[in-house]
């Protein structure tokens, strides 16, 4: 009786976790009907509405991920290819046609399209904690704080193409659109990180590791540092925290990459050992002692 309790508590869901995929539907079925709600009421042709099916894919390929026999991330960077691959030229349409145009004083303004696009970081953690994964990564944490925050950094950036006062060029549009664009593609490479990390092939994980956090080091902060610099600088738009986020992100982005390629250093950090200190309650750490320094202060026979 006991070992058949005990499976059926190994074996159940999680309340949250199934609370979670429920929301997570419930995100996707709102932003796609959020998004085609804009391109029907401009053009003005019902025949966008048929853009609703494009979230099924994701949908269909998120229920599968949940719950396949085989557990782990195989399908979660399966299921961001297929909902970047429909939110993407959504974006593009709204925000190369018609965004700038849109009503202030209307409730389907940009404070809506702003909220229905917020809603992408939101589905990335979702669908790091909810998909049917035992395996627990040490990456998983640092994944969900770092692309989060870079999918919130993109949609700030868009915040500028909608400004209505602000006449930048069509370069710069362009280069916002397709650094955001890019953006929200790169959580694919970061979910691809977690499976590999999770079959145990240490060494395409390593080289996927190197590529995404050079890709946020370099793409996203430096770049879109730069952008929010000149756009400070030329027309006076206030993105000092934004700012100040990018060169964080652009340092911890570095140090992930000089701790992957072990250099700088990093290889003498890594040989230190911890040594608990249980009377003050606190670790600490010192260099570990040569082994003929530990035999000298071995204890005595007798």
């Amino acid at each position: 009786m006991s070992r058949r309790r005990h499976q059926v508590s190994s074996t159940s869901l999680p309340l949250i976790v199934g609370v979670g995929r429920l929301i997570i539907v419930i995100c996707f079925i709102i932003q796609d009907i959020g998004l085609v709600y804009y391109l029907v009421d401009h053009f003005k042709d019902p025949k966008w509405w048929s853009f609703l099916v494009v979230f099924a894919p994701a949908i269909i390929a998120y229920t599968v991920a949940c719950y396949m026999k085989k557990k782990g991330y195989s399908f979660s960077w399966i299921v961001w290819l297929s909902y970047s691959a429909a939110l993407i030229p959504m974006v593009v349409i709204i925000f190369d046609t018609f965004a700038k145009d849109l009503p202030t004083t209307n409730f389907w303004g940009p404070n809506a399209l702003k909220s229905i696009l917020s809603i992408t970081p939101f589905i990335f953690l979702l669908l790091l904690y909810t998909v049917n994964s035992e395996y627990v990564s040490k990456s998983l944490e640092l994944l969900a704080v770092s692309v989060t925050l870079d999918c919130f950094d993109s949609i700030e950036l868009l915040e500028n193409l909608l400004n209505k006062s602000l006449t930048l060029g069509r370069e710069l549009e362009i280069t916002i659109l397709a650094a955001a664009c890019v953006n929200i593609l790169f959580p694919a490479l970061a979910l691809f990180e977690l499976r590999q990390e999770e079959k145990g092939r240490k060494r395409l994980k390593k080289k996927i590791k190197v590529a995404r956090a050079f890709t946020q080091f370099a793409l996203f902060n430096l770049v879109y540092l730069f952008l929010r610099s000149f756009m400070w600088y030329q027309y006076g738009q206030d993105a000092a925290i934004f700012i100040a986020k990018n060169i964080i992100m652009a340092v911890n982005a570095s140090f992930e990459l000089c701790e992957v390629c072990r250099c700088c250093g990093c290889q003498a950090m890594r040989s230190r050992r911890v040594v608990p200190a249980s009377e003050v309650g606190v670790e600490i750490y010192a260099p570990a002692k040569p082994e003929s320094v530990n035999r000298q202060n071995a204890p005595l026979p007798f």
